[in-house]
């Protein structure tokens, strides 16, 4: 009875061959496994870090919606204090444009006393120099008239008829 393995080949790289290939083959079924473990591993981790991505992304995006949002904030705050400023400066400038319009008023007003007052003195001072002018002119008449006899009895007789004029 002749053998089941007198039919097979007896040559050693044939044998090498499927020593191969049963080798190739088991590694295949043993090592899928394996490799497609690692390949679920690696594709989960990187649906995680995609997802990790993905909420950092959303966080950034809010992060920056509120950042966005205080500087808007931010810059209405200081459009309105900058109107704020505005505001107060001319409301500044109206009342000190008005105290001065009052102080200058004020001003004007005793300047217009203090030269009325310096006319008034002027006014007693030149009728006081013209009244004693006009005295001493007047005694100056009166002695030329006293020193002229002629005119002392007509002085004196004028006198007697006006005094006597007022009785």
């Amino acid at each position: 009875m002749p053998s089941i393995l007198s039919h097979l080949p007896a040559d050693a790289t044939f044998w090498v061959g499927v020593s191969f290939a049963i080798f190739v083959i088991l590694a295949f079924v043993k090592g899928r496994g394996l490799l497609l473990g690692m390949l679920d591993k690696n594709i989960a981790a990187v649906k995680n870090q995609l997802a990790e991505a993905a909420r950092i992304k959303d966080d950034a995006e809010a992060f920056y919606r509120a950042a966005e949002k205080k500087l808007k904030d931010a810059e209405k705050m200081a459009d309105e204090i900058l109107q704020g400023s505005r505001d107060d400066a001319k409301k500044i400038l109206a009342d000190a444009d008005e105290k001065l319009q009052r102080q200058l008023a004020q001003k004007e007003k005793q300047l217009d006393n203090r030269i009325a007052q310096e006319q008034a003195k002027l006014k007693d001072l030149l009728v006081k120099e013209i009244s004693q002018e006009a005295i001493a002119a007047a005694r100056d008449t009166i002695k030329r008239e006293l020193a002229n006899e002629k005119n002392n009895d007509n002085l004196l007789a004028k006198s007697i008829k006006k005094l006597g004029g007022l009785q």
